[in-house]
């Protein structure tokens, strides 16, 4: 394959390098095709399927096949929406292109931090960093932001990050199906994307950063334990999500922390055994957004986790809670009327939030 700048494949040649077929494009990727002699050819005769910056070109249907969705070179369109969704910051990734920036999939572009105004921070190779300013049309460099170590029992640092970053979908979702007689669809949108920030900062600011609650106060469970994702439980994560909500008070949205037990050990804990010696029962806890009047509807909620459950997924779920087989509602109050679980016992903890979260 032979190609240019757009990674369009232009020439097609055989083993001894002779170009074999030609190909040459309209300004939205209209195909044209050639023998190796500029003769024009109604369709390739050498059966290759890549053209047009890269992709499969599907001669039937004549549209280019983009992975997530398909391209009409004729309309200049996509057909179907693109499966990102929204994703606030990426018009760095289109105004400041570098290697460190390449995405094949055209999915993602990984934020590594957000700044105190909310902008999102994303590598740009060579030890740089920066964001997108969109009102001065220009890259701001700023310090790259302290790494955290990964933990290897749920998401890393960056996925979990981006995983919030992801879930404002989630919410704009719950926007447009229950914000009616609350708030506006645009008022709740831009609420949204304040709590994306706010929930980030709370991921950033706590992540392997582990609360100075002295062991004994704790329960005697300490921020080291194996079932701890970046030094935190998922009580402590709920927490720092919970205070980072509460730090907006936003018109258009309530929340709340909640749990979920394993279903079989209802009046019967099997958890690891406390600091008494006595089993514990499993507890999840997450903390719910919904759209206010809508508590309890999954259609107008998104939840957010420290990710255990499933670290590929990471931290936000669409609908009132993570799901997981074979976990459900504590219908008896299991964690709260036989406190055998840590964090009943558990004094007040404010998890660090950066409040400025504009």
């Amino acid at each position: 394959y032979v190609s240019g700048q757009q990674y369009s494949v232009n020439a097609l040649t055989d083993s001894s390098g002779a170009i074999v077929e030609r190909y040459a494009y309209d300004a939205y990727g209209g195909l044209s095709v050639f023998d190796g002699s500029g003769g024009g050819r109604s369709a390739t005769a050498e059966g290759n399927r890549y053209s047009y910056t890269g992709r499969e070109w599907d001669d039937e249907l004549a549209i280019y096949h983009y992975r997530a969705r398909m391209y009409d070179s004729m309309c200049g369109r996509f057909l179907g929406r693109d499966p990102i969704h929204y994703k606030d910051g990426l018009s760095i990734y289109r105004a400041y292109f570098v290697e460190a920036g390449v995405d094949p999939s055209g999915l993602e572009v990984s934020v590594i931090g957000i700044s105190p105004e909310g902008h999102h921070i994303i590598s740009l190779g060579n030890g740089q960093c920066g964001y997108r300013d969109d009102e001065q049309q220009a890259t701001v460099i700023v310090p790259c932001p302290e790494m955290p170590e990964d933990d290897p029992e749920g998401p890393s640092y960056v996925e979990g990050l981006n995983s919030i970053l992801r879930g404002l979908s989630n919410l704009k979702t719950a926007c447009a199906n229950c914000c009616e007689g609350v708030c506006s669809e645009q008022e709740c949108e831009n609420q949204a994307v304040l709590l994306t920030n706010a929930l980030m900062t709370a991921w950033q600011n706590n992540y392997n950063r582990p609360p100075p609650v002295p062991r004994a106060l704790s329960g005697g469970w300490p921020h080291t334990h194996e079932e701890c994702v970046g030094g935190q439980y998922c009580y402590t994560w709920a927490r720092a999500y919970e205070n980072a909500f509460n730090s907006l008070h936003l018109p258009c949205f309530g929340g709340l922390i909640d749990h979920q037990i394993p279903q079989n050990q209802i009046g019967n804990p099997q958890g690891p055994p406390g600091p008494d010696g006595k089993p514990t029962t499993n507890v999840h806890f997450y903390f719910t957004v919904y759209i206010k009047g809508s508590k309890g509807n999954s259609a107008c909620s998104a939840s957010y986790d420290d990710g255990f459950f499933s670290p590929k997924d990471g931290c936000s779920h669409s609908g009132i809670c993570p799901k997981k087989p074979g976990w459900g509602p504590d219908e008896k109050n299991q964690a709260g009327n036989h406190h055998r679980h840590p964090f009943v016992r558990m004094p007040p903890f404010v998890p660090s939030i950066n409040k400025d979260v504009r």
